[in-house]
Parts: C-alpha cells; structure tokens; sequence
C-alpha cells in the first residue's frame, strides 16, 4: 500500500505564529482550548492507510495493540499497520465478510476478537484457528433480538463487550449489557441500564483503560458535538455519569494511564472526571500537504486510537461521499 508523508500546512504555521510561548495545557468541559505552547502541541500527519471501505461513526472499528500496531477488517482480511516496519500486511482471516457495523480489539496474547451484530469470534494469534462465542454471551432469554455494539482490550487478558437487547417482558424496553470475556473465553455480564435512563447512548462504542474501569460512548453522527460518556466500575458495575464534561468525537485508552483520552474537534485530550478541565496532549492540522505539495483537507474526523504508552496516536479521516476512510499517524515531536 502506498505511504504519502504529510507535512505541516500553512494554518498550522499561522497557528503557531500567533500563539503563547507559556505551556498551559487546559481545555476547558465547553470544549474551548484556552492557550497553547508555540509548536510542540501540532501533530504531525503521516497516512498509514487509505481507501479503507469502513463507516466513519464507530469507536471499535478498527484498533491497536499493546505495541501501536494499528489493525482494521477490509473485506474477509483483517489489515495490519506495522509501526516498525511502516508496512500494512494481512495478519488475520475472518470467518465471514461482513458488509457493514464491525468492531475489533486485540489482546495481549495477539489474539482477535470480532463482532459482527449479534455474533462475537475470536481468533488465535498463535495459529489462525476461528472460535465462534457467540452461544456464550448471556443475553436474557426474554428478548427478541440483540446486536453487539462495542469491544475492547484490558491489560489483565480479559476483554470487554457492549451489546444491547429488545426486551418485550415483562414491558417493551431497550437494556444496554456490558459484560466481561475472560482469556478462557467465559463470559459473564457485570452491568446493565435500560436505555432510556442514558438516552443520548445509543448503538455505544466501549473502551478500557488501566484499573477497574470501561468506558461506554456514544459515537453517532446526529450529534457528533453533544456525544457522552458512561464510566463503570468492572468489579461493582457502578456506573457514573459523565454527561457534563467535555463532548468528544470519540474516545479511546491505554493500558498506562489511568484515564482516557478524547478526540473534541482537532484537539486530542486526556479526560480528568474528577476535575473542571481536559488535558490537551495535542492539535491536529486542519489542512496537510501530500508529497506533491497540494493541500489537502484533514476532515470527518471520527476515530482515534493509540499505542500503549500515549505517545503514537491514530485518527480516521472519512469521505463521505465514497464511503471510504483512510488513517493517519500522529506524532508530536
């Protein structure tokens, strides 16, 4: 696949020229950016990957691994961004094409695991072998239909799946289920909320970060500037309301940090729920320059993700349009 190394464009330049030398680094929950350092909070831009025939609205379609290598389905292949190589190789096979919503994590032992609707596989890293789990997610016996929604990767080998399900007993109403899969593939269910109680979650994305937590996001286009979040608590299933801090594009996390990080309009930013501010870690370009010194809008961003440490970002750049996404590389140097 061919790389194009993107450099800064001409309103990052302009943004630098007018900003503070002093390094304050808060965005405050309206989402306003009040000041930032000259040059060392704009990313830079390198496409990693392009034409990839995946939405733009979901947290989970495509993901990392605990070394920063980016992964996202394309047809029956499952794609592999190298960050050492800078290659983009073929390191899965899916059991199926799936025309539409997919959502993917990889574990700590390089294992797979990816949804499609109601269905949840998981396939070894060590020899390719394809174990449907679908049977084992315990979805109350009194519902008309489910669907699968978000999943993700814990530092512990556990992984962490969102789904929701029509309930017509004992009264009609739509339940959100989180529930854990164990590296034995056991799966149990830790919490649950009817929909209505959260009503601007809706079809979530699900993220894990470091200690006891998960984090369900609502990533819909509808609103893209109002999207919420829910924390809670994997060992008690306490849930806790973020809906006042800052609105993001979407959310991702790393197995180092305590907190996750957020995509709110080009800033990427740490959230911190317990403070009345968001730490801003960096500003993505507005416009790049490809390698023939056009420029070229960095637009319909919806996704980000990240290697374990915070220092390697991904963002999802889609066109409308074509109905095609292509990757970037962030970088602050």
């Amino acid at each position: 696949m061919k790389k194009t190394i993107l450099i800064f464009s001409l309103v990052a330049i302009s943004f630098a020229s007018c900003s503070s030398d002093a390094e304050i680094n808060d965005i405050s929950a309206n989402g306003a950016v009040e000041t930032k350092s000259a040059l060392d909070k704009i990313f830079t831009v390198e496409k990693v990957a392009d034409d990839i025939s995946i939405a733009g609205s979901s947290g989970n379609i495509a993901c990392t691994d605990l070394d920063g290598n980016f992964y996202f389905a394309e047809g029956t292949d499952v794609m592999k961004y190298d960050l050492q190589t800078k290659e983009t190789v073929k390191a899965f096979k899916l059991p199926e094409k799936f025309e539409g919503y997919v959502a993917l994590c990889v574990d700590q032992q390089k294992n797979l695991y990816y949804k499609a609707f109601d269905k949840l596989f998981k396939i070894s890293g060590v020899d390719g072998s394809v174990a449907d789990l679908t049977s084992r997610i315990p979805f109350p016996t009194n519902t008309t239909a489910v669907v699968l929604c978000g999943i993700t990767a814990a530092e512990n080998g556990n992984v962490f799946l969102s789904g929701y399900a029509y309930q017509d007993v004992p009264t009609p109403l739509i339940r959100e289920h989180i529930f854990k899969v164990t590296p034995q593939a056991v799966i149990s269910e830790f919490a649950s909320y009817v929909r209505g109680d959260y009503p601007y979650l809706k079809g979530s994305s699900l993220v894990k970060s470091k200690g006891s937590y998960v984090y369900v996001v609502d990533l819909k286009e509808e609103n893209p500037d109002n999207n919420r979040y829910l924390k809670i608590n994997t060992t008690n299933g306490q849930i806790e309301d973020l809906s006042a801090h800052t609105p993001v594009k979407a959310i991702s996390a790393t197995h180092s940090k305590d907190n996750p990080y957020a995509l709110s309009g080009n800033d990427i930013v740490r959230i911190r729920p317990t403070e009345t501010s968001d730490l801003l870690i960096g500003t993505i370009p507005s416009y790049i320059t490809d390698e023939n010194g056009e420029l070229v809008s960095l637009g319909y961003l919806g996704n980000f993700w990240m290697n374990a440490e915070a220092t390697v970002f991904y963002v999802m750049s889609h066109d409308y349009g074509q109905n095609k996404s292509a990757c970037y590389k962030l970088t602050l140097e």
